[in-house]
């Protein structure tokens, strides 16, 4: 009787053992094939995102490790400052030598950053309008860090802030390394307060480094309590790498990048500038100019207007 019970027991375990060895083995080809699935869908996303305007990809024409970066979905414009190991960018000509180190505010101790001349460029700390001395250092103004540019007459920007006194001027003077003045040149203010430009009128040596100095003249009988404000400016030659990058740029937002990602301020503040004065009501281009300013500690003015403004006028040149 129990041999006849396990003869009929048996073709059932068989096809139980049978059936667990089957499923077994499809398992993971089906597991695989659904996980390919998700995968590919993954993937179709993150192509269908990254091909939207308002995420373009950073851009490395030459693979020298200096990611030029446009704005994307998760980053920003950024101002990089040069690389202090080359031969075109040297922090250390700072005319340490020759006096104190430039300032890109007008006084730590006059109030707010609404209330101060502030020079627009690199400089050694942020500029923060919450602490009631526009500077993070209550003790000292925001240093001046030298500025590289590409352009023989480059162009230089400033917050002017509101005056008490009307349509006043400003004086702009340009020195060489002996603190000898090779232009003197004097701007008429339209009396809005914000950032303004200041074009340069005469060509810059390349390769050589300038001091310059900007003054809002609110007492012409006592020079030295007018606010300043001081930076260094060098005219550089692009190398070959740099040249290419700028040949291959597609657009004026993308030179602005190289600019950025290569250390030449002048060149890239000006152009996303003029770019902004064309496109005010680009949305993506006001966190450009609040990443770009904000990248160099001027966040606190990235909300500042544009004003028309100058026309300078010389009243000195060149010996």
């Amino acid at each position: 009787m129990y041999k006849l019970k396990l003869a009929l027991y048996k073709p059932s375990l068989i096809l139980a053992l049978a059936w667990v060895l089957v499923n077994f083995t499809i398992y993971p080809l089906r597991a695989r094939s659904q996980s390919v699935a998700l995968n590919s869908n993954s993937v179709r996303d993150s192509l269908s995102e990254s091909d939207t305007p308002s995420a373009q990809p950073d851009v490395d024409f030459e693979g020298d490790g200096r990611t030029d970066q446009i704005t994307t979905a998760g980053g920003g414009l950024y101002f990089l400052p040069p690389d202090v190991t080359t031969p075109n960018a040297t922090q250390n000509e700072s005319f340490e030598d020759v006096g104190r180190p430039p300032k890109r505010t007008s006084g730590a101790d006059r109030g707010l950053c609404s209330d101060q001349l502030i020079a627009i460029v690199p400089g050694s700390s942020e500029i923060v309008e919450t602490t009631g001395n526009c500077s993070n250092d209550a003790n000292n103004d925001s240093n001046s860090f030298l500025a590289l540019t590409l352009a023989e007459s480059p162009t230089f920007w400033f917050y002017v802030p509101e005056q008490s006194t009307p349509e006043l001027t400003a004086e702009f003077v340009l020195l060489d390394h002996n603190q000898q003045a090779l232009l003197v040149e004097s701007i008429p203010l339209s009396g809005t307060p914000g950032i303004v430009s200041v074009p340069l009128t005469e060509p810059l040596e390349t390769e050589q480094v300038y001091r310059w100095q900007l003054s809002v003249v609110v007492n012409p009988q006592n020079p030295s309590g007018n606010p300043t404000v001081e930076g260094l400016v060098k005219h550089i030659t692009p190398d070959s790498t740099l040249s290419r990058k700028l040949k291959a740029a597609t657009s004026l937002r993308e030179r602005i990048a190289i600019y950025a990602s290569h250390g030449i301020w002048h060149d890239g503040m000006t152009a996303l500038a003029e770019l902004r004065q064309q496109k005010p009501e680009d949305s993506r281009l006001e966190r450009d100019w609040q990443d770009f300013l904000g990248s160099v500690g001027l966040r606190a003015i990235a909300f500042k207007p544009l004003v028309d403004c100058c026309t300078a006028q010389g009243v000195g040149s060149r010996e």
